[in-house]
């Protein structure tokens, strides 16, 4: 009979990861070699660079949370500016490109923006860039594009405002059309519906879609 309670039916934890690490490093050790055995070893490499990047990650956000409080996302995005012009003045410094991505990592977690859902929207600003004309790039320039493309096709999952609003008083994921000096420009953003109309913290624009906010991710526990 099938079951499906097992752990590979679920997402995978950093405990599962250890435990695969583990059970990988224990098979690499026992193996006679060859590319098998290398391939195992070279996962076990995979999964410790892994451990590595989110313990760090989440250690700061202990640290974060414990030292600014419950704030918004805002304000590490303002300082983000900061610090990226302090990277451009000297972007051989490996400090200045880590508080970059401590930043990103701050406002991203305060924002309740999980990874999932970063890269299903770098998967579709990349085709927009793509279907954008570029200048000649000049080395410590800006690189704007010179004009906007219409807009692009929206994703499956996506509930148009002009069908229904959402039935409950809550947040959401919102698809947003903003018209500046540049043209017209597409975002998503986490929005509050009142049940009248849309809002959010520094959001502008104009909502015209929407989906319910992903399931929040399982918390790493090593006890």
């Amino acid at each position: 009979m099938t079951t499906y309670n097992h752990q590979s039916h679920g997402p995978v934890s950093l405990d599962r990861l250890h435990q695969i690490s583990e059970i990988l490093s224990k098979a690499a050790a026992q193996s006679d070699g060859g590319n098998l055995g290398y391939a195992m070893a070279d996962a076990v490499k995979v999964i410790a660079g892994v451990f590595a990047h989110e313990l760090v990650r989440r250690e700061h956000a202990v640290w974060s949370q414990a030292t600014f409080g419950d704030v918004g996302p805002v304000g590490p995005l303002k300082h983000l500016s900061k610090e990226a012009l302090e990277a451009a003045a000297d972007p051989s410094d490996p400090l200045e490109w880590a508080d970059m991505q401590f930043l990103l990592w701050d406002a991203q977690r305060r924002m309740g923006i999980s990874d999932e859902f970063i890269t299903r929207a770098m998967i579709e600003k990349l085709e927009i860039n793509k279907s954008r004309q570029w200048p000649e790039p000049k080395d410590g320039e800006p690189r704007l594009h010179i004009k906007e493309q219409s807009a692009p096709v929206i994703p499956d999952g996506w509930i148009s405002c002009s069908e229904r609003m959402p039935d409950e008083i809550g947040r959401y994921w919102c698809y947003v059309e903003e018209q500046n000096d540049l043209g017209k420009s597409h975002y998503q953003w986490n929005c509050s519906w009142n049940g009248d109309k849309w809002g959010g913290e520094m959001m502008s624009g104009k909502v015209t879609h929407w989906m319910p906010l992903p399931e929040p991710p399982q918390e790493f526990n090593r006890g």
